[in-house]
């Protein structure tokens, strides 16, 4: 039986080096199940220090979208965010709450997350999150590795 991914969530939690590297991975498996909806999801912990999409900024607000589109639609050719339909969100909060949240309301069917081999206390909090996506929400979720440039 093959799954249909109808709705996919691209979730960004991490620096802009390796959020380039995701949003390649993830647009490629994008387009091979196209999918109806895409969204883009980047979550700021300030917990953890993650740097703000636009310096000084409150996140949710529109122009930190407007950064998060103009930052992948550089990485990303537009037709393709025309062909999947897609819908850039910036959230602040705890990533994996965030996560599971937008995935229940927005009714996801497939979660795209990136996992990228790290030490000391990054390990721990990046391990957490991506622990906490994967048994807290109720569709498929791929973890694309990020260690390996190639």
């Amino acid at each position: 039986m093959n799954q249909i991914y109808e709705k996919v969530l691209i979730a960004l939690d991490m620096e802009d080096k390796n959020m380039e590297l995701l949003v390649k991975k993830a647009i490629f498996i994008c387009e091979l199940i196209n999918p109806k909806e895409t969204y883009i999801v980047y979550v700021n912990s300030p917990l953890a220090g993650t740097p703000s999409l636009v310096a000084g900024s409150i996140h949710e607000k529109r122009e930190d979208v407007m950064d998060l589109e103009m930052k992948v639609k550089k990485v990303v050719p537009e037709e393709l965010f025309h062909k999947f339909n897609t819908t850039f969100i910036v959230n602040t909060g705890d990533p994996s709450e965030e996560v599971v949240k937008l995935t229940e309301e927005l009714n996801i069917d497939l979660v795209i997350i990136g996992k990228k081999v790290r030490s000391g206390f990054e390990s721990f909090f990046h391990l957490k999150v991506e622990h906490k996506i994967l048994k807290n929400v109720k569709c498929d979720v791929f973890s694309l590795d990020l260690t390996n440039k190639s």
